[in-house]
């Protein structure tokens, strides 16, 4: 026998466990571990624990020896059964417990099971005959609360699974090197995988979830290790086969949580069979009976309780959280486990805020297997919240009774009644009917007919109750956040496209609390997926689905600096807010940040799948070749500078030339200027001679003047000339 955290275990058990090779005994880790005396873990055997790790202290090798078996004595804790170590006393004890608290939380919760069934009979517009005075009467339902899911579940599923993407990865710290970074891309990658591939009816129940939910206003996740499957599992549980006191404020907070599982013959016999129940005779559960109809047969399946509770079973005064599962009818108790893990316990702490491994235990953290999502919550504080068809069930009431009066008036209105006389001779106790198109004769005239026969006075259907219909179908769609624009319907001609925009964003506010609500589950639910990886996930599996070498189970989902949140956005409901988003990043290129983050995440927006693949590779980076091109760049900023020395010296000689040049270019003006004074003086001498030869030849010449003094004079001629 080997002892973990108080209690024996037979060795066979954990060699059995330990070579499945799966949960409980990662492959593919260290030939360390494979050495350590066969196929038996560290702690199942009998030898001295210093001379087992002697071999190991060295290179750190000891340290992940130590983690590992760890985490796999607590995976081993998590799903054994402890029935069969207890007396006959502490079952009765918890039996009886079990049972009692079932009905106590069943009765808290009865007028909600009332307003349930009422609306799920709405929302599956179920036509139930209905009569009045013995005639058949119209029983018409509207379809408003599934109408609402509809549209609900039309928007928040693929925002909720984007192509591949279901879980994205988030680094908490620094990360100069990436090196955590890598690690949460890995861990989101294949939990992505995980959940859309490995666990086929993930995607399956989201899908139902999202009907579910808007309608009953409350639906649970169940994440647990399948010891049969030795595999994860995720599974949707409905509110009302998740018994809960509906005063509890919190899954976490409630004393006890009952799941009501029905399990077929086969079932049971592979529970039994693989030790999750303990060995009893299937027939002293007797013949199985079922609330939903009274026959049954040898294939009807069992209720069994699995309750999540709080008891004291080891007598220190202080409740252990375990999971008890009880056969409902016959009251037989069939299984024990514990729902904590030794990380679970928080003792006291010494001076230096250290937890005392001896030191006396001050609160135990259950390990929690339900996930809670909420449309919204109940305004008197219940446990199962509100949805869709609570909010309208009034409503949809009044549009039914509305809708079948109108009908009923309409069906009077055109199959007529009323009295005949005496006077109409058609026999004692007789009457007429006719059919389409039928003409009878009777012995009557036709004033006979006339005053012996009496329409009753019916009225047709009201136009009141019409105005009153549409004006319940109106604000029920309100009230649902079901606008015309949201359903598809154009809002008008010549409505600008802002105001558009603003109406769709006004009638999405409904929607984006409730993505919000479903957005935070989400998160609680991927981290109770988280912590089932690092107990029960094998390293050949996680390897082989990401083909990285560098991809290790309990390094990676143990680290403490990354997180793992769902890929939906809850701040942006449809594609359209994204594509905004996406668009108004893309006027903000060029202006220092990653162009090509920037367009990655357009392309995103837009839903184009493979979007990698559209982005160039980048070549790896040579040391060498890093080192030769800052060389060359540093022998490229030396022969600029000595470009812009020579660049200043050739602007300073341009200066001296360029002042030069204008003193040269002054002289030269003033000697044009001189030139053109010169031929002015010239024209002007020519002026007056041919002014004095007009004068002479009419003989008003001046007197003493003669042409050739004045050319004289002028310089025009010169002496010799003369």
């Amino acid at each position: 026998m080997a002892e973990y955290s108080g209690r024996e275990y037979p060795v066979e058990e954990l060699q059995s466990l330990d070579s499945t090779g799966g949960a409980l005994a990662p492959e593919g880790a260290q030939d360390e571990i494979a050495n350590l005396s066969g196929d038996v873990p560290i702690w199942a055997t009998e030898e001295p624990v210093e001379d087992l790790l002697a071999p190991l202290s060295e290179d750190g090798v000891l340290e992940k020896v130590i983690v590992k078996e760890a985490l796999r004595a607590e995976a081993l804790v998590l799903v054994t059964n402890i029935a069969n170590d207890q007396d006959v006393n502490t079952i009765s004890d918890l039996t009886t417990k079990v049972l009692e608290g079932y009905k106590i939380d069943l009765a808290s919760r009865k007028d909600w099971e009332e307003l349930n069934k009422e609306i799920i009979d709405l929302a599956k517009l179920l036509v139930k005959k209905k009569t009045y005075n013995g005639e058949i009467v119209a029983n018409v339902k509207y379809p408003m609360i599934i109408n609402a899911c509809m549209q609900f579940a039309a928007r928040a599923y693929p925002e909720i699974i984007k192509g591949n993407e279901v879980v994205k990865g988030k680094v908490v710290g620094q990360d100069p090197e990436g090196t955590k970074f890598d690690r949460a891309q890995r861990i989101a990658n294949f939990m992505s995988f995980q959940l859309l591939n490995h666990m086929e009816d993930w995607e399956e129940g989201v899908d139902q979830l999202l009907f579910n939910l808007p309608a009953i206003g409350c639906t649970f996740k169940k994440s647990y290790f399948d010891i049969i499957e030795r595999t994860n599992i995720s599974q949707i549980v409905f509110a009302d086969d998740l018994v809960v006191n509906y005063f509890a404020e919190s899954l976490e907070r409630a004393p006890r949580v009952t799941h009501k599982i029905y399990l077929y013959h086969n079932e049971i016999v592979e529970r039994i069979t693989s030790g999750v129940f303990v060995d009893f005779d299937i027939a002293e559960l007797g013949q199985a009976t079922s609330d939903e109809t009274s026959d049954v047969d040898d294939e009807t399946p069992h209720l069994f309780l699995e309750q999540h509770r709080w008891y004291d079973l080891d007598d220190d005064g202080y409740q252990e959280p375990y999971i008890v599962t009880i056969h409902e009818a016959s009251q037989k108790l069939v299984r024990i486990s514990a729902r904590y893990a030794t990380d679970g316990i928080i003792r006291e702490t010494n001076d230096q805020g250290i937890q005392n491994p001896n030191g006396k235990i001050i609160k135990i953290k259950p390990e929690q297997y339900f996930t809670r999502y909420l449309f919204m919550p109940a305004v008197d504080g219940g446990f199962y919240g509100m949805g869709f068809g609570s909010l309208l069930m009034s409503n949809n009431t009044a549009i039914n009774t509305v809708i079948n009066q109108l009908l009923d008036a309409g069906t009077l209105s055109n199959r007529q009644s009323g009295f005949l006389g005496r006077g109409l001779k058609l026999g004692r106790g007789k009457s007429i009917k006719l059919k389409s198109g039928e003409w009878k004769s009777v012995e009557a005239t036709g004033d006979d007919l006339r005053k012996n026969v009496f329409a009753m006075p019916i009225r047709e259907p009201s136009t009141v109750l019409f105005q009153l219909l549409g004006l319940l179908i109106e604000s029920g769609k309100e009230l649902a956040g079901m606008t015309e624009i949201l359903a598809g319907n154009s809002p008008g001609a010549n409505v600008p496209a802002e105001s558009v925009l603003a109406l769709i964003e006004q009638g999405l506010q409904v929607y984006s609390a409730v993505h919000k609500r479903i957005h935070r589950a989400q998160y609680k639910e991927f981290q109770k997926l988280k912590r089932l990886n690092a107990l029960y996930l094998d390293q050949m599996t996680y390897s082989t689905a990401l083909d990285d070498q560098e991809a290790v189970v309990q390094a990676d989902f143990n680290s403490k600096d990354y997180d793992v949140f769902p890929v939906s956005d809850p701040n942006s409901t449809t594609m359209m807010q994204r594509l905004m988003k996406a668009k108004a990043m893309l006027e903000l290129r060029g202006q220092g940040l990653d162009d090509m983050e920037i367009m990655r995440r357009y392309l995103l927006a837009m839903d184009v799948t493979d979007i990698e693949k559209l982005f160039p590779e980048t070549p790896e980076e040579n040391p060498e070749e890093q080192a030769t091109i800052q060389k060359i760049q540093a022998d490229i900023q030396k022969i600029q500078a000595e470009i812009q020395k020579m660049q200043s010296e050739t602007d300073l000689n341009y200066a001296k030339i360029k002042t030069e040049y204008g003193g040269q270019r002054k002289t030269t003006a003033g000697i044009l200027n001189d030139d053109r004074k010169l031929d002015l003086q010239a024209a002007q001498t020519l002026n007056q001679i041919q002014l004095g030869r007009s004068q002479q030849s009419v003989g008003k010449a001046p007197s003493g003047v003669k042409e050739s003094t004045a050319k004289r004079e002028y310089g025009l001629v010169t002496n010799n000339q003369e």
